[in-house]
């Protein structure tokens, strides 16, 4: 089991983070094309009042480590992601199913705000657990490095975005 805490500063307060990030699709669209999916398909949304829930189906599209690879066949490793934005808490909960092993393969977080006097720190916690002899440490960090990677991504597209 491996674990993450990745905090960044954003520019915009935790009030606006909803419309102008999770609700954005220009903004959705530029953040997968900076994090290098070669696909991403919304598969479910709906709003819920209080919550907004979404699938999407992803797929990266860098290689796999040669280990990796062996595991998935030659098959790429492709994700989807389940998220419920809390609206009034300005959180969100999010689970990831791989496409390969998704038996062996868990990934949750959630993600939240806090005000700052320069908009908001943007806090992710994540747990990635991979229980695949010889090669679930591997696996385990190159989920990790690609989400802390994406977060600092987003953050960073936040803040292009609206400075």
């Amino acid at each position: 089991m491996s674990k993450t805490r990745i905090e960044t500063e954003i520019v915009i307060p935790p009030a606006d983070y909803y419309e102008k990030v999770y609700a954005c699709q220009r903004y959705q669209d530029t953040l997968a094309e900076r994090v290098g999916l070669r696909e991403k398909k919304i598969l479910k949304e709906e709003d819920r009042g209080s919550e907004f829930y979404r699938e999407v189906f992803q797929v990266p599209a860098r290689d796999l480590p040669g280990p990796i690879k062996k595991l998935t066949g030659g098959k790429s490793l492709n994700f989807t992601d389940t998220s419920t934005y809390y609206k009034d808490e300005n959180r969100l909960e999010f689970k990831v199913l791989p496409s390969i092993k998704p038996d062996k393969i868990s990934i949750h977080g959630k993600l939240w705000l806090e005000s700052t006097a320069k908009g908001a720190k943007r806090i992710c916690e994540m747990e990635v657990v991979v229980a695949v002899f010889a090669v679930g440490k591997i696996i385990e960090k190159l989920i990790l490095t690609d989400v802390e990677k994406g977060q600092r991504t987003a953050s960073d597209l936040i803040n292009e975005f609206y400075a």
